[in-house]
């Protein structure tokens, strides 16, 4: 018995064109090499002598040439003197459990003989103090009791659910990743917000009453690709990741229009966005105050990635789902993180559609009539790639010269089984051909 809706063939799909749209490339040409000279860029051997011990601190996100940072990371500490251990900085990530967080840092390629050095993983904390009013400042145990330093390796980048001078970033890593579920939980019950106040004074404290030798701060372009490399001195960070949180904000990629009738993404995961997909561009916030570069009446969500291992947190914030999507989804996962931060709306389930064609035809016959022809539909594989895309003719229109056809129009196609055949990076139907800018 299927549990999708499913409508009629006559649904007015609306023709559409694969488009592009240029985005700077600034990516890094050597990771390698802007990891060792960020790091030679300051003189940290001096802190550092034979057998210090260091706690490289490593969370849940899809960052780009994430294992090759850690490893040339580690390299440097180690030609520094340093022995050098990995601990899982990812809140409740991982089902919570400390093999579940060893399993996500694999699942991004990030593992003892991929970086070098041993992972020391544990859901245990030590309390070291509490910020504003009593909210407890959770640490990793063997990081704070095992280390005589930590150095935390993070992206800096917009968060998905608040605003604030720190979002996601270096602070965000030590007072929520190595707090594990047990500081993620209690500082989740602050205001979502201002949970940037939270995020700024709980991080800092521990950048003021534990060792932090450094930071490795990473900012990538729109094409996802590693941009800027920092090592920040534990000092230095409170007054610098603001700097970077702007830099990241003027890099990050959108769709290019205010307004959509039907957003409809490929896929979406935790290596996507810890929202699974990214509200800065699909414009689906949790705090609805929070302005949105694009508003879109109706998203639907036709996968989920293979690297988010069933965890579909965030999937509440788009109306319609296939029922393909729904049966990947780790329930437990889900509903831990979502426990973790004290917010439900991102764990609801959606409308679920028996195929992909139906999730399309559900998200236009449940909107006011409109002429095909009027229709503002766009598909995106996820919302990390932007580059490439399948929109309507209004969409095109509305971006001002931004979103550039590579194709004609043509009608929506569907499978057999129901499932859409056009996908960004395709020119067409059944053609591999990409796309480029």
């Amino acid at each position: 018995m299927t549990l999708g809706i499913e409508l009629p063939p006559g649904t007015p799909f609306p023709a559409w064109r694969p488009v592009t749209q240029v985005l700077p490339d600034l990516g890094v040409p050597d990771v390698a090499g802007a990891v060792t000279a960020a790091i030679a860029a300051h003189d940290f051997g001096a802190s550092i002598g034979p057998g210090t011990r260091i706690a490289v601190a490593v969370g849940s996100r899809g960052i780009t040439a994430l294992a090759e940072v850690v490893r040339t990371t580690i390299r440097a500490l180690r030609a520094l003197g340093a022995e050098v251990f990995v601990v899982p900085a990812m809140g409740s990530h991982g089902g919570a459990t400390a093999q579940g967080q060893i399993d996500v840092l694999a699942s991004l390629g990030v593992t003892e003989e991929t970086v070098g050095a041993p992972i020391r993983s544990s859901m245990r904390t030590v309390v070291i103090g509490s910020v504003l009013d009593g909210f407890a400042v959770n640490v990793d145990e063997i990081a704070a009791t095992q280390a005589d330093y930590i150095v935390p390796v993070n992206r800096v980048k917009p968060h998905t659910d608040f605003r604030g001078e720190v979002e996601s970033g270096i602070h965000k890593m030590l007072a929520i990743g190595l707090g594990k579920q047990a500081g993620a939980s209690s500082l989740h019950s602050y205001p979502l917000q201002e949970f940037g106040t939270i995020i700024r004074a709980a991080g800092q404290y521990v950048l003021d009453h534990l060792p932090v030798l450094f930071a490795v701060a990473l900012v990538e372009d729109a094409h996802k690709q590693l941009a800027h490399v920092e090592a920040i001195p534990g000092a230095l960070v409170a007054g610098r990741e603001p700097e970077l949180l702007a830099r990241a904000r003027r890099l990050l990629p959108r769709i290019p229009v205010p307004a959509l009738d039907v957003l409809v993404i490929g896929r979406v995961g935790k290596d996507i966005s810890g929202a699974g997909m990214d509200p800065n561009v699909s414009g689906r916030f949790v705090v609805p105050e929070i302005e949105a570069a694009t508003r879109a009446e109706r998203v639907v969500v036709l996968g989920l990635t293979e690297a988010t291992h069933g965890n579909a947190a965030g999937i509440g914030m788009a109306d319609i789902v296939t029922e393909a999507l729904f049966r990947e989804i780790d329930l437990r996962q889900t509903y831990v993180n979502h426990m973790t931060t004290h917010s439900l709306a991102g764990a609801k389930i959606p409308v679920i559609a028996a195929t992909e064609r139906d999730a399309v035809a559900f998200a236009i016959a449940s909107m006011p009539p409109k002429p095909p022809s009027d229709l503002r539909v766009c598909l995106i594989d996820s919302t990390i790639a932007l580059s490439a895309m399948w929109a309507t003719d209004p969409v095109i229109a509305d971006s001002g010269g931004l979103l550039v056809p590579a194709g004609e129009p043509e009608a929506m196609r569907f499978g057999p089984d129901g499932s859409l055949l056009q996908r960004p990076g395709r020119r067409g139907a059944n053609s591999e051909e990409r796309i480029t800018p």
